[in-house]
């Protein structure tokens, strides 16, 4: 009797290039398999590969890369001893031309090498890797304890750890700008202390930070809108004279829901806020508050005004 054969799904399959099943888009980006020869790559490992190209569509094969060419690569691989855990099937080479040494991605990230995500996708060891010049006087003024994104400590030094921003000196976590980068992206992606965009995505960039070429993630959420296309439908004044209910909204008269027209997240009846009509313009008490004196006391005499009209 003949065994089924299990097919062979994205979850169990593992990555051709690094060997790892893991689908950390975090660490390794984006899990994906091609669709007929069934073949599994971590994005990371296929972009960053030193003997991989995009040679087709992007729709085509995974992302541009064909199969043949990603075996083609894995044989290449297959030939190379990783310069940190010494197995072979490493595919990623530090890019100075001087320098020997080659490693597979996870390998790379447990070492602390950089990689870049942009033109070439070049890779470098921790001795070849770029670093920031924090010994220069704009960065020793500053003096952070905190990532001030996390809120965590950490040391103002130049480590792979740590990243001083060039446009307002301020640190943060490598991991904390990584994440912030991969739900804003290219789009949104700015620094957080000074909302500076040019100089900060370069330096980042250049620091081996991936800036996904995508729409930020709440945009890409399907209906991520839907609820600002519903009213804010109650009565929120104390004393609502409303018999039907606080929920009671009728389309024209005494018992229609005007909204403030401040912030637009509270609501009354016409009648409870002795308005004349729904196109009176209405205040709610929280944003009275925050109302420059002058346009308080506008609003006064004109509710003032309003009652002795409703009296007579």
């Amino acid at each position: 009797m003949s065994k089924t054969r299990k097919r062979k799904t994205l979850t169990d399959s593992v990555c051709i290039l690094c060997g790892l099943s893991e689908d950390d888009e975090f660490k390794y980006g984006e899990k994906m398999m091609e669709a007929k020869s069934k073949i599994a790559a971590h994005y990371y490992c296929l972009i960053l590969s030193s003997g991989l190209w995009q040679q087709a569509e992007e729709n085509e094969g995974l992302i541009g890369f064909r199969p043949e060419d990603i075996i083609r690569e894995v044989s290449r691989a297959s030939r190379l001893t990783c310069s940190f855990c010494k197995e072979r099937g490493a595919s990623i080479g530090c890019d100075i031309k001087s320098c020997r040494k080659i490693f597979h991605l996870p390998c790379a990230l447990k070492n602390y090498c950089l990689l870049q995500f942009y033109g070439n996708y070049p890779s470098y060891c921790e001795q070849h890797r770029p670093q920031q010049t924090v010994g220069s006087s704009k960065m020793l003024n500053c003096e952070p304890l905190q990532c001030i994104m996390c809120f965590d400590d950490l040391v103002p030094e130049a480590a792979f750890c740590n990243l001083c921003t060039p446009c307002c000196c301020n640190w943060f976590h490598r991991h904390c700008l990584q994440k912030l980068a991969l739900n804003f992206g290219l789009y949104f992606f700015r620094c957080p202390a000074c909302n500076n965009k040019v100089d900060f995505q370069t330096e980042m960039l250049r620091m081996g930070i991936h800036i996904p070429q995508r729409d930020a993630s709440w945009e890409l959420e399907e209906n991520a809108y839907e609820d600002l296309l519903q009213q804010y439908e109650h009565c929120d004044l104390e004393d609502c004279l409303c018999t039907h209910g606080r929920n009671f909204g009728s389309s024209k008269g005494r018992w229609t829901l005007v909204r403030c027209h401040c912030c637009g997240s509270a609501g009354a009846h016409v009648a409870c806020a002795r308005l004349r009509s729904k196109n009176d313009d209405w205040c709610c008490n929280d944003c009275q508050l925050y109302m420059p004196i002058q346009q308080k006391q506008s609003d006064s005499q004109e509710q003032h005004t309003r009652s002795e009209h409703s009296g007579k």
